[in-house]
């Protein structure tokens, strides 16, 4: 359901763009799932499915252990969900249960509406607002209000299954989605002690559609991502519950299976993200780690040596902290305030790390942190998640935001806004003749991938300097390799260079853009950034053509920040342009913490 929603056009240019990139065996993957789908449409047809649900051993369900959890649930948070609070990623509730309402029949009958976002719709039911509840129960077993947590969860169960009978509903039209919900009637079915034999079979029932379908609707081929790993997740669970039945051994086969092979796919060698996207990285990973202690606790193998890839992972994370590159949708493995039993990073402080698998690069001093991005687009073929930022900065001071990443936004309904989030001139970074360093060919897929090289990765003192280029405007009719250098000069300066080679006459945009809390004053072509533990000061120290100040433009657009999803606010962007042949243009950015000035930079 990744598409650019606006138009029948936007769909249509996905499908045929994937085609492209589609092998034989995938095509006929497709046509199977297709047909499939077409079948189920007869609801004598899905009543079959529904009649295979098979008898099972009932002590020996009780007996699974479930994983451990990690994490604060407040007397608030409880409260606020007793009281109908849902996850729904700032999409309005009324919104979506009026789509719900609306779009009751067969899911693949259901048209979103243009301005809706399918990705609000799913959210709250994923049902991890149930998650919380039940983790509570098991923490506050004797409390006064346990009963009353009790009732709602089961009630509010076997409302959202009555509400969503099997394959109707918008609910099923991602298997991600049902795999991802999988989890959470397994957490009823052991933790909830007092449900009717009536409850139990209904649970164990959704268990087994949800898990019947995920099987039959695996995201494979070009679609391997995130999404595979979630719905192997569902397998795991469910195949823990229907171990004694040929389909759960299938099924537990298939996702132990399908995690082994993508762990080196998804999790790169250096602990990085395949998909080039720090939110996502963090969800597989707690995935990943949910299963390995689920499986552990119940005495199943667990994946064959994935502790390392954990440990690269929990290492790559810890070290870029808050920088959220690429695509995130605000989604958990668990819940919001959630976490499973992650492994130790036993990282040291340095002051430069590398990952060059990934591309990237971490200044990383007393008062300053810099994110240098020279990895590559993102997971091939279609690169779903994957931002045009070659060459982009991030810049924390005293661990405040200066220089950011804008984020994400929004997925669906708003195809100007998903385009400017993903683009090149949204990040800190060069743009030329106004295009992104790849083609978009749809809100998910990119087409013209760029290559990342770094040159230069150099510790002298306290002194650090890299450099590092790309070749995304090689497609245009004069193309323009662009490079850049960062050097940081020991305790406050910062010198960023940007220099190019090629052919032909070229416009260059350099755009640095600041969080929303930095205050800016402009002084001729210096910018002087106030934050709150102290001041910056931005100065281009070669000959450019004009210094640019924007803040919230909604034509272009340009100057906007999305903290989180569904949710963008207005910031600052200054912009160095000059014009000419890509010898004859250089920009170098002085950037200078304020402090004991004990340097001179010539």
């Amino acid at each position: 359901m990744k598409t650019d929603r606006n138009s029948r056009s936007g769909l249509f240019q996905e499908y045929l763009w994937r085609l492209k990139k589609t092998s034989p065996g995938e095509v006929l993957y497709r046509a199977q799932q297709y047909s499939l789908s077409l079948c189920l449409r007869n609801k004598h047809f899905r009543k079959r499915i529904e009649n295979q649900f098979p008898v099972v051993d009932w002590k020996r369900i009780k007996s699974i252990r479930l994983p451990e959890f990690f994490g604060e649930i407040t007397e608030e948070s409880v409260e606020a969900i007793l009281a109908g609070k849902l996850f729904t990623l700032n999409t309005p509730v009324s919104a979506i249960f009026e789509f719900e309402k609306q779009n009751r029949q067969y899911f693949n009958q259901i048209s979103s509406l243009p301005c809706l976002d399918i990705r609000g719709v799913w959210e709250p039911a994923r049902l991890q607002h149930i998650t919380i509840l039940l983790v509570w129960l098991t923490r506050n077993p004797d409390s006064s209000r346990a009963g009353n947590v009790r009732s709602f969860v089961k009630n509010r169960l076997i409302q959202w299954l009555r509400e969503n009978p099997f394959l109707c509903g918008p609910h099923y039209q991602s298997a991600m989605e049902c795999g991802l919900r999988i989890p959470v009637f397994v957490y009823s079915l052991i933790i909830l002690e007092d449900l009717t034999s009536t409850q139990r079979h209904k649970l164990l029932q959704a268990i087994y559609l949800h898990a019947w379908w995920v099987y039959h609707r695996l995201s494979l081929y070009a679609s391997l991502g995130n999404h595979t790993i979630c719905e192997c997740a569902g397998l795991i669970f469910s195949g823990v519950v229907f171990r004694d039945n040929a389909a759960g051994e299938k099924w537990l086969d298939r996702g132990r299976e399908l995690l082994t092979a993508e762990a080196e796919h998804q999790i790169l060698r250096d602990g990085g993200s395949s998909e080039q996207a720090c939110n996502y990285h963090r969800f597989i990973l707690d995935l990943y780690q949910l299963v390995y202690d689920f499986l552990r606790k119940n005495r199943i193998e667990p994946i064959a040596g994935i502790k390392a890839e954990f440990v690269a992972g929990e290492f790559f994370l810890e070290k870029m902290g808050d920088a959220d590159v690429g695509d995130s949708d605000d989604g958990f493995a668990i819940a919001p305030c959630l976490a499973p039993k992650r492994v130790s990073a036993n990282s040291k402080s340095h002051a430069l790390t590398a990952f060059d698998t990934s591309g990237y690069s971490i200044i990383n001093s007393d008062r300053v942190k810099l994110i240098f991005d020279h990895g590559p687009l993102g997971m091939p073929p279609l690169y779903n998640h994957g931002h045009a930022d070659a060459l982009s900065i991030t810049l924390r001071v005293e661990d405040c935001p200066i220089l950011i990443d804008p984020g994400t936004y929004r997925y669906n309904g708003v195809s100007e806004w998903r385009q400017y989030f993903k683009g090149t001139r949204a990040h800190n970074t060069v743009t030329i003749d106004g295009k992104d360093q790849a083609v978009q060919r749809t809100g998910f897929i990119w087409s013209h991938p760029y290559e990342c090289t770094s040159i230069e990765s150099r510790k002298y003192g306290g002194d650090i300097s890299l450099v590092a280029c790309h070749d995304g405007y090689r497609r245009l009719r004069e193309p323009v390799r662009h490079f850049r250098r960062i050097k940081f000069f020991y305790p406050n300066y910062l010198v960023i260079s940007d220099w190019f080679r090629g052919k032909g006459t070229h416009t260059y945009e350099v755009n640095f853009h600041l969080h929303p809390d930095v205050r800016i004053e402009k002084r001729g072509d210096m910018c002087c950034l106030a934050f709150r533990k102290g001041r910056l000061f931005l100065k281009p120290m070669a000959p450019i053509d004009s210094v640019r100040l924007r803040r919230g433009d909604k034509r272009e657009p340009l100057g906007w920040y999305s903290p989180n999803y569904g949710i963008k606010q207005e910031t600052y962007v200054i912009s160095y342009l000059s014009a000419g042949f890509p010898h004859e243009i250089r920009f170098d950015t002085l950037i200078y913490v304020d402090g004991e000035q004990n340097r001179h930079i010539q």
